[in-house]
């Protein structure tokens, strides 16, 4: 008899086990998805250097005296120049706590792109304590309104240099607004296409102003911009929820800089940090989501992780006055790929946080799911080896169609202006396209349609400096998979400054001025083809970008009589003038 109760008390005690276990998953999950409509509903407003209060438990320090209801509960904004640390609850079921925590910073964004920033959401536990003494925070110039001078306008690139590649033009007397000026004192930063660019002074009219504008050195930092962070290192209660992380994420294809625990990291995409602890040693770990991360002498790719071993300091201390900072102490480790399938089954709120506390929305592979395979290729100037990984960008197509395995780049010479690009197939792929991308992911030329295995690529003259190019596959309209290589390329020593004479490149451009209604509307249509660049055409205030390097575009003027087009390409400037009409009907 007293076996029978015995087995029915373990039964019973296995029974509510199982019950109380459901009970805490079916918990965690509500909780979870309360937090983050929450978030969404009170951060989403969240201006650029500002914290805001996402869910409870937040807990937050200030370098002065404040008021007793400051940053005191959800909804709740703060400066985060004014905050010495900031700190989130761990996951707590039986209390229904889980701290979130957002900042919009500006970092080394400039502020003539107001409308940008680079994100930290807290989930979990997780402190972020300010390094940057407000005494010493770099404050961003408005900028000023700078004119092109050189006769054949100026070549716009993406950083202070002959070494960095062409992303666009200004024509003569075109205005640009600056806010800094690069170490040599030979260059401005300037905002072009919603990005920071660079412009040389030898193109630009002088102007007293120019003097006044702050040298953009790279030890500049904004509030918050360098950091301490320390983060939970076990694991959450629940399956759903993500260990104890700092999301960061910057402007999409913009890449900016940060200092955590003392490494400098440049980011262009979105990623995961946190402290893990290693047989007694801890590790700030980077977990890469897409994009690309630089630090430590490593770049870390789309489902790439490394890790960066930490240890103390002497003089090295945040605004908390916690004498309790772990620095890196050394290198970065060589990036591993991640199982993201196995990774997302912890992760998934991570894909669930909403797009307003975003600047774009964010994937990862959720439970059940299956991220397609695809080959990669890793070399970094020649043919590299094919691995198998999987990303964010992952093929829609199954690879049962086409085999990747020898899909590789065999071009190994990369000059500063045309090239041809060749590649071993991909057995079974009915297209291919071909992308270039500079240091920073700025896609900077793509080519479709190509159903050989190889191109001629018309990089544009002035491209030069680190990049990479990607060869994609498609069957049937769907991509399929992809290899790449990294490259240098020397700058073009014929160049002169502000661009070659357009009159001298061999673009073919073509236009049809267009009159309707008896003279009461006008457009103009124009054609062209062999451009070095992606290009700008302008019609008094009408202006049409595209990537393409040949099309048409038709662009509606207006009365009275159009005038003239100009035409940029990266390193050209044309103009036409309509005298010649073509009735049209509307």
């Amino acid at each position: 008899m007293r076996k029978k109760i015995s087995a029915l008390l373990s039964s019973c005690t296995l029974l509510l086990l199982s019950v109380l276990i459901v009970t805490a998953q079916t918990n965690c999950a509500a909780l979870l998805d309360d937090a983050l409509f929450a978030v969404e509903d009170n951060c989403g407003d969240t201006g650029r250097n500002e914290a805001c209060y996402g869910f409870d438990q937040v807990e937050a320090s200030f370098i002065s005296t404040i008021d007793d209801t400051t940053f005191s509960q959800p909804t709740d904004l703060a400066p985060v120049a004014d905050i010495a640390s900031i700190r989130t609850a761990p996951l707590n079921l039986e209390q229904g706590t889980w701290g979130v925590a957002v900042m919009n910073l500006q970092a080394d964004l400039p502020d003539t792109l107001p409308g940008q920033t680079v994100t930290f959401i807290l989930l979990g536990d997780v402190e972020v304590e300010n390094a940057v003494d407000p005494a010493d925070a770099f404050d961003p110039a408005d900028g000023i309104d700078v004119t092109v001078t050189a006769t054949n306008g100026a070549n716009i690139r993406s950083g202070p240099g002959l070494t960095f590649n062409v992303i666009g033009g200004a024509p003569t007397n075109n205005t640009l607004v600056a806010d800094g000026i690069s170490e040599d004192g030979g260059w401005l930063r300037i905002a072009y296409r919603e990005r920071p660019a660079w412009v040389s002074l030898d193109v630009i009219a002088d102007d007293d102003a120019i003097a006044e504008l702050p040298t953009l050195s790279p030890d500049l930092r904004t509030p918050m911009q360098a950091f301490f962070l320390r983060t939970g290192i076990g694991q959450p209660e629940c399956n759903e929820a993500p260990d104890d992380i700092l999301l960061v994420q910057g402007p999409e294809d913009i890449e900016v800089s940060i200092t955590v625990n003392g490494a400098d990291i440049n980011l262009g995409s979105s990623g995961a940090l946190r402290l893990v602890e290693e047989d007694g040693v801890f590790f700030l770990e980077i977990i890469v989501f897409d994009g690309v991360f630089e630090t430590g002498g490593q770049t870390v790719t789309a489902g790439q992780s490394t890790r960066m071993p930490l240890g103390t300091a002497e003089d090295v201390s945040g605004l908390d006055g916690e004498d309790n900072e772990l620095v890196v102490i050394g290198p970065a480790s060589e990036p591993i790929t991640i199982d993201l399938q196995e990774f997302g089954l912890d992760w998934c709120a991570v894909g669930d946080l909403p797009p307003a506390i975003l600047n774009y929305g964010i994937e990862v592979n959720c439970d059940g799911e299956e991220p397609p395979v695809f080959t990669t290729n890793t070399g970094t100037g020649t043919s590299g080896t094919n691995t198998t990984s999987t990303d964010g960008t992952s093929p829609v197509t199954s690879v049962e169609d086409v085999d990747c395995s020898a899909f590789s780049i065999l071009t190994t010479s990369f000059p500063s202006n045309v090239f041809t690009l060749s590649w071993t197939p991909a057995v079974g792929a009915d297209e291919y396209h071909v992308a270039l991308f500079d240091e920073s992911g700025f896609n900077s030329r793509t080519i479709t349609d190509i159903t050989d295995t190889s191109v001629v690529v018309n990089g544009g003259e002035g491209f030069a400096g680190t990049g990479s190019v990607h060869v994609r596959a498609y069957l049937n309209d769907e991509y399929v998979c992809f290899t790449q290589v990294g490259f240098t390329r020397a700058p073009d020593p014929q160049e002169p400054v502000g661009g070659y004479d357009g009159n001298s490149r061999n673009i073919s451009v073509s236009i049809t001025c267009f009159i309707y209604g008896g003279g009461d509307d006008y457009s103009i249509e124009v054609t062209w083809s062999n451009a070095t660049a992606p290009i700008d055409i302008f019609v008094q205030n009408n202006s049409a970008f595209s990537e393409e390097l040949s099309g048409t575009v038709n662009l509606f003027t207006g009365s009275p009589q159009p005038p003239g087009v100009v035409i940029l390409t990266g390193d050209q400037t044309l103009e036409f003038t309509c005298t010649n009409f073509i009735e049209g009907n509307l």
